[in-house]
């Protein structure tokens, strides 16, 4: 039987200037043009400086005067994506990479892992020591598993429905909000009183379909496995390149070894997934 497992990755671009540097500094991840660029993302020790998403840099420089600010960029953002997408062959040959996270197929596999709980044990270890933090879903039809990895991300507590049947029941509570959907089309669900997908499947297909079209209806009866939902699967390059970008000057030789570590063990997730070996390492700076 078909299982999916989601993997979210929240305020990805704070994770991947974090993950390549050990650091208690304030971090600040800002977009935007370069005369007013805005924080976008900042970590904890940011946020206790006063520091929030929406401010100008300038803004944030002055309540945190040792903020590292580091510019976003999206085709980093996708590579890092990809990247996993290669680590995480190891474990699924049908990956697919999502815009911020990535979907596997794991009831092919689960066994040759002891079962699925020990598999999701070990690719939730292998991902803390690529230093990222991940929300998981776990379902029968991948985007029932992303909706469940969305709400955990927003600290809400979920079922995991491994059985079709039971995806309903699972799928009921999740608000809205957490569904991926247009902010205009959930404000005016919320306008109609809306708050969960249980409220939603209340109403007559006719009339959601009238008022809001077929996608909507299409990506619920997806999730509810009414509907096939193929997935565009992962190919891994022939060879492994990866790189971690410094969000600050490294004055120490030792301060390499922390981003080559987590480099390594992608490799390592690279090679397991093809049963390879590497004779030859190329670093660069």
């Amino acid at each position: 039987m078909p299982l999916w497992l989601a993997i979210a990755l929240p305020a990805l671009p704070l994770q991947l200037a974090a993950r390549a540097i050990e650091t208690a500094a304030p971090l600040a991840i800002v977009e935007g043009p370069v005369q007013r660029l805005q924080v976008a993302f900042c970590n904890d020790a940011a946020r206790r400086a006063g520091v929030a998403a929406g401010q100008k840099l300038a803004a944030a420089q002055a309540l945190a005067a040792n903020l590292i600010a580091v510019e976003r960029r999206p085709e980093r953002e996708r590579d890092a994506l990809l990247e996993l997408a290669g680590w995480a062959y190891q474990f699924s040959a049908a990956v697919t990479v999502r815009d911020d996270g990535l979907q596997l197929e794991t009831g092919g596999s689960r066994r040759l892992f002891g079962g699925h709980a020990h598999l999701n044990r070990e690719i939730a270890a292998q991902l803390a020591g690529l230093g990222y933090r991940a929300a998981f879903g776990e379902a029968a039809t991948p985007q029932a598993a992303w909706w469940l990895a969305q709400a955990r991300m927003r600290g809400l507590t979920v079922a995991s429905p491994a059985a079709p049947e039971q995806l309903p029941a699972a799928l009921a509570p999740l608000p809205l909000a957490a569904l991926g959907w247009p902010a205009g089309t959930v404000d005016t669900l919320h306008a109609l009183g809306l708050r969960t997908l249980h409220d939603l499947l209340q109403l007559p297909r006719d009339g959601i379909g009238r008022r809001f079209g077929t996608a909507l209806l299409a990506d619920v009866d997806r999730a509810l496995g009414r509907l096939p939902d193929p997935q565009i699967a992962f190919e891994p390059p022939q060879c492994f390149v990866a790189a971690l970008e410094l969000p600050a000057d490294v004055v120490e030789t030792a301060q390499l070894m922390f981003p080559a570590q987590r480099l390594l063990r992608s490799l390592e997730g690279f090679l397991r997934g093809r049963g390879a070996g590497a004779t030859e390492l190329l670093f660069t700076a």
